[in-house]
C-alpha cells in the first residue's frame, strides 16, 4: 500500500474520529469499510486494531458485517462510504465515473438514482 494512501486513511481516522467508541450508524458503517479496505490491502486485524484502538475480534466482526452489508446492496453503506470511496479512489462498488445523462438513463432502481443524486450534490459530475 503506499504511503499517500496511509496517510489519507489515517487523516479520515483522525478528522471523523473514528477512534472513539461512538456507534452511530454513519461512523460504524465508515469503520468497517476501512477495516475492510485495510484487510485487502494486506494489514493484519491486529495492525487495524492498533491501528482504531479496537480488540482484533471487534476488526474481525465489522469486515464479517462490511460483506453482509455489501451483498444487500445496502444503500446507507453506500452512502456513508461514497466520499470515503471517492477520496481513497476505490472501486469498492460498482461506481464510474461517467456523463450524468447516461448515468440517469442507465439507472434501474431507487438506490442507483440516490447514488446518482449524491455524486451530484458532491460535485462527482
Amino acid at each position: 500500500m503506499s504511503q499517500s494512501l496511509i496517510k489519507r486513511i489515517k487523516k479520515l481516522i483522525e478528522q471523523d474520529e473514528l477512534t472513539r467508541k461512538r456507534r452511530d450508524r454513519h461512523l460504524v458503517n465508515k469503520r468497517m469499510f476501512l477495516f475492510t479496505l485495510l484487510k485487502k490491502k494486506g494489514f493484519t486485524v491486529a495492525e487495524i486494531g492498533r491501528l482504531f484502538n479496537l480488540h482484533h475480534s471487534t476488526i474481525i466482526y465489522g469486515i464479517k458485517k462490511h460483506e453482509e452489508l455489501l451483498k444487500l446492496n445496502d444503500v446507507y453503506l453506500k452512502k456513508d462510504t461514497l466520499m470515503y470511496r471517492e477520496y481513497l479512489y476505490e472501486k469498492i462498488t460498482d461506481y464510474v465515473k461517467s456523463d450524468l445523462k447516461d448515468d440517469i438513463l442507465k439507472a434501474k432502481s431507487l438506490e442507483e438514482f440516490i447514488e446518482i443524486k449524491l455524486r451530484v450534490t458532491l460535485g462527482g459530475y
